[in-house]
Parts: C-alpha cells; sequence; structure tokens
C-alpha cells in the first residue's frame, strides 16, 4: 500500500485566476536553476488563447499566443526513469509524465513535465512478503494525479481530445 505524497514529486504549479488557468515551472525547479529557467501558460478561454512564455538564461524571454483553432490534441506521455530497472528486478520506479500539445501544422510543444518517486515493483524472483517492509513504507509522488488533472483542464478548456505523443 503506498501513499502519495507531494515531497516526492515535482511538477509545475497549477493555479486558476478567474475564469484563467495559469500553470508555472515547479518553484524548486526555479530555484535549482537560479532563476534561470521558467516557463508559464495562461489558457484563457473567454478569448479562445494559450499564452506560453519561457524564460531562459535569464535574459532570452520569448512568448507565444496560439489560439484554440491551432490545437489539434492535448498531448500525454508516461516514461519510466527508474535507473538499474533491468538490473535491479525489485525496486523503487522512477516516473515522468510529460504534458504538451499538437497542432494542426503537425508540430508538438512540450509544455510541462511531472517527476517524481512511483511505486514498488518486484519484477524478481522472490515472492512479495520478501519486500514486507519496501511495500510496507512505500511512499509515491503525485506527479501522475497532477499530471492528469492539467491535460483533463487543458482538455476541457480548449475542447479538444487527448492523445499519446510522437516523441513517447
Amino acid at each position: 500500500m503506498s501513499r502519495s505524497l507531494r515531497l516526492f514529486s515535482i511538477g509545475p504549479r497549477i493555479q486558476k485566476q478567474g475564469a484563467r488557468l495559469v500553470v508555472t515551472t515547479a518553484l524548486r525547479l526555479r530555484i535549482l536553476s537560479l532563476g534561470a529557467f521558467c516557463r508559464q501558460v495562461v489558457v484563457e478561454p473567454r478569448k479562445g488563447w494559450l499564452m506560453i512564455h519561457d524564460r531562459q538564461f535569464w535574459f532570452v524571454e520569448r512568448t507565444r499566443l496560439i489560439p484554440f483553432e491551432q490545437v489539434e490534441v492535448v498531448i500525454y506521455g508516461f516514461e519510466d526513469w527508474t535507473f538499474g530497472g533491468w538490473f535491479f528486478r525489485a525496486r523503487n520506479t522512477q516516473e515522468l509524465f510529460r504534458v504538451g500539445l499538437r497542432l494542426r501544422s503537425g508540430r508538438e510543444l512540450d509544455l510541462f513535465r511531472f517527476y517524481g518517486e512511483g511505486p514498488f515493483v518486484n519484477e524478481s524472483y522472490l515472492p512479495d512478503w520478501w519486500f514486507w517492509d519496501e511495500f510496507a513504507t512505500d511512499a509515491t509522488g503525485t506527479q501522475e494525479q497532477e499530471s492528469r488533472l492539467l491535460v483533463e483542464l487543458l482538455s476541457k478548456m480548449i475542447g479538444v481530445r487527448v492523445d499519446r505523443p510522437r516523441w513517447g
């Protein structure tokens, strides 16, 4: 039985400001990069657009305005980032969920990534009870729930379906 804890995941901050949805790079990542990298996505359903504002290397800033009509689908992908999964058959997993957009032009934009500790997995020849202490103390991050929330919000606000990315 695992417990989900925000402490074990890194993901963007998701806020509602009036009718707008504002998603910003995680504070931990902004601190680790000393403010060099930051992304903010603002979804404005009343006006029918979303704005992506990026800051890279403190001085390089770029803002893109994307009308909803240009968005084909919201893309949602998963990657297993567990180190040594092929060697250690019983292990704690590391998960990465990616949220983005596929435009009608075919271009895919990677918006945000949610990273965190996943559940304990036993793929070894030993029975599960052999790892009872790992199962009993297993804690996972909230990256899956938060990434799904963002995908559902984007899909409903923009009015498009969800699909798998071509990059994942």
